[in-house]
């Protein structure tokens, strides 16, 4: 039985996240952990006694091991370049985890021995990856072969402003990773490594615009276990804003390197700057996903669409992102405490959606909170 829940990382999304867990599910102990001791004490105080604030340097994976100790269930919220070491940490610690970081690393060499303990981790449990890999595994069992599954996602500002036309609404060390590092296609049953940023291409959301979509590394574990001739995922931004990104690339601006001249890198400084600057808090959100998986169905072949535009909650206050994100890593948390995940072992998202009764319970969930997913289907040729 889950009792003691743990939250690795607790800012924005850990914030709605918590929340969520505290009015729906009923357990002894909520420890959230960060580095940022006030937000950490802002929660607490909103939430009430089940929740139990540590500021944790949790990048000294010592720190890790100690605070994972008593916990029956792991949220990872650490940034991407810590997700893994949380994941390690869990693994020898025989915890349970549902992971939303972004990290490069592959859970899945964690899998033999989440099964010989007995634990579930699922790995990118957000939005995207995340739900668009629930709605793609069960999308599949739809299909006795698959030919092409693409994602378009973003988030992004309802009313852009110059020059980048962006709106920070997650991890800015994580989106420049997303910008800048390679990314992992499946291409004529193939898994190759293209430049981010490539692949570029308009895509229309009827009644809201006309974006430009570019590959991302969002593959993720589809390709060990999505069966597709194509796989691929593109973020969604306003038009001209790739062409930006690759001029600071060009300049050295997302650079890694520090500079003899300075204490921190330029990759160091443009995270605090996006952070600060780039956040527009008073700004109003939208996130757009799109899933198109083709394939064929006996000899009919066929075109599942599934689509999910979700607006800024004025009423609560909470970003289209943050709903998306959190609401979705609550409806998998659900299922988990409530027994519903009967695999061990390394359970991608889209596996979880391959189970029918399970998919449609977070969907419902996630209904519930005015999150609608669109689908349809159509016969091609």
């Amino acid at each position: 039985m889950i009792m003691k829940i743990l939250s690795v990382g607790c800012g924005y999304i850990g914030s709605i996240l918590a929340e969520e867990l505290v009015k729906n599910l009923d357990f002894e102990r909520l420890t959230i952990c960060d580095r940022a001791k006030q937000n950490l004490e802002k929660i607490a105080n909103k939430l009430g006694e089940k929740v139990h604030p540590v500021q944790l340097d949790f990048s000294k994976y010592s720190n890790l091991l100690k605070i994972i100790e008593d916990a029956d269930l792991v949220i990872g919220l650490a940034p991407g370049k810590l997700g893994f070491s949380v994941m390690k940490a869990c693994v020898e610690k025989q915890k349970n985890l549902v992971d939303l970081s972004y990290m490069v690393e592959d859970p899945m060499v964690f899998d033999k021995q989440a099964v010989d303990s007995g634990i579930v981790i699922i790995p990118d449990c957000g939005v995207a990856p995340g739900l668009s890999n629930i709605l793609i595994g069960q999308a599949s069992t739809q299909l006795d072969e698959l030919e092409d599954v693409v994602v378009y996602v973003g988030g992004l500002p309802q009313n852009p402003r110059p020059p980048l036309n962006y709106k920070v609404t997650w991890s800015v060390e994580d989106l420049f990773e997303e910008y800048t590092r390679k990314t992992k296609i499946v291409k004529n049953h193939e898994l190759v490594e293209v430049e981010a940023l490539e692949g570029l291409e308009d895509v229309e959301f009827e009644g809201i615009g006309v974006f430009e979509a570019f590959f991302t590394d969002g593959v993720r574990t589809l390709h060990q276990t999505i069966k597709a001739k194509n796989i691929w995922e593109k973020t969604l931004r306003y038009k001209g804003h790739v062409e930006k990104i690759k001029f600071l690339i060009k300049l050295g601006l997302l650079s890694k390197e520090r500079l003899k001249t300075a204490p921190i890198s330029p990759w160091e400084f443009m995270c605090k700057f996006w952070t600060e600057r780039l956040s527009f808090f008073e700004e109003k959100d939208v996130v757009l996903m799109r899933g198109i998986i083709t394939g064929r169905k006996g000899s009919t072949r066929l075109k599942h669409i599934f689509e999910v535009v979700d607006f800024f909650d004025e009423k609560r206050n909470i970003t289209a992102m943050g709903r998306t994100t959190a609401y979705t890593a609550f409806a998998v948390i659900k299922q988990l405490f409530e027994n519903k995940i009967e695999q061990r072992g390394v359970i991608p998202p889209e596996i979880l959606g391959m189970n029918i009764s399970l998919s449609k319970e977070i969907e419902k969930l996630l209904k519930e909170r005015n999150i609608h997913i669109t689908k349809s289907l159509s016969q091609l040729e």
